[in-house]
């Protein structure tokens, strides 16, 4: 597998695209989700004046998502960084053209998601090496939970028989890898659906489909100072947060029309794959029906 096996395609490129891929089973898919504030929310930094598109709602830390807001543009060809910021001259071309690079660069990553509509709540919390491809974590969505590891070419799938049922499976089939690890290698045909979901993992994968950026006042949230891109991807608004402290690796990306987001945390952190007990995997040939992964 490739350097970057990982990386994103110019068609998964919006907030909205990456939530309906990581959220791909039942009815999900379709969805503009809400996400609630995340621990990336971030806060005016002191001495800096924040434009509306990159300050949370009066609602912050009720669950609410920020308020939806159109970028704001600033003097083209200039750069808007507070005093004393490292990158203060740049424009917002220039600081994407470097966002690139330092993404380019990151080789494992967390990706925290959690969003909600209809009062349904979902999550994700998934962490990713950008360079084998493992995956661990886990996709909460519709009251069903599903635990996902990928090591090399093998990847296990565990959720209660009340997933797999609602997501197609026979009764019969939903029974007998309820509670279970399925097991599916690379080569099967059902793995080519889920592998898409890694699309997500790419901080980077925003920024090609950036268009008009506008750069914003510098935030401070919980990692460190941030700087606020907005721009549009699709022709829908979007803002993407730009790490001082990580040279710029994109940590955040917003939809301030639906509040979806999506955090990027624990850059470069081992991603560790455990292995299930054999007495507790069932493998994906022995079952008699397909069964549907999750996928985008």
């Amino acid at each position: 597998m490739g350097q970057r096996a990982v990386r994103a395609t110019a068609a998964a490129v919006t907030v909205v695209t990456v939530v309906t891929a990581l959220a791909g089973c039942g009815r999900l898919e379709t969805r503009r989700h809400a996400f609630p504030d995340s621990l990336y929310e971030p806060t005016p930094s002191t001495g800096a004046s924040a434009t509306p598109s990159a300050t949370p709602s009066a609602a912050a830390g009720t669950g609410n998502p920020p308020a939806a807001t159109a970028p704001r543009a600033t003097t083209p060809g200039t750069g808007t960084g507070a005093p004393g910021e490292p990158y203060a001259d740049l424009t917002a071309a220039q600081l994407l053209q470097k966002a690139e690079e330092a993404a380019s660069e990151v080789r494992t990553v967390r990706v925290v998601a959690a969003f909600s509509e209809d009062g349904e709540q979902s999550s994700l919390d998934l962490r990713y090496d950008l360079d084998t491809a493992d995956v661990v974590g886990s996709i909460e969505a519709e009251g069903h939970t599903v635990e996902i590891l990928r090591r090399g070419d093998d990847s296990w799938f565990k959720a209660e028989a009340a997933y797999w049922r609602a997501s197609g499976a026979p009764a019969d089939t939903a029974r007998q890898i309820g509670g279970k690890y399925l097991h599916v290698s690379s080569d099967h045909k059902a793995f080519g659906e889920f592998e898409q979901l890694a699309g997500i993992a790419d901080p980077g994968s925003v920024l090609e489909a950036l268009t008009k950026p506008r750069r914003q006042a510098p935030v401070v949230a919980a990692g460190g100072t941030q700087i606020p891109v907005a721009g549009y991807t699709g022709g829908d608004p979007t803002m993407v947060y730009l790490s001082v402290e990580l040279g710029l690796v994109p940590v955040r990306v917003v939809d301030p029309g639906s509040g979806s987001a999506v955090d990027y945390r624990e850059i470069d952190k081992p991603v560790v794959v455990p292995t299930p007990p054999s007495s507790q995997v069932v493998d994906i040939e022995e079952l008699s029906a397909d069964v549907r992964l999750p996928t985008a």
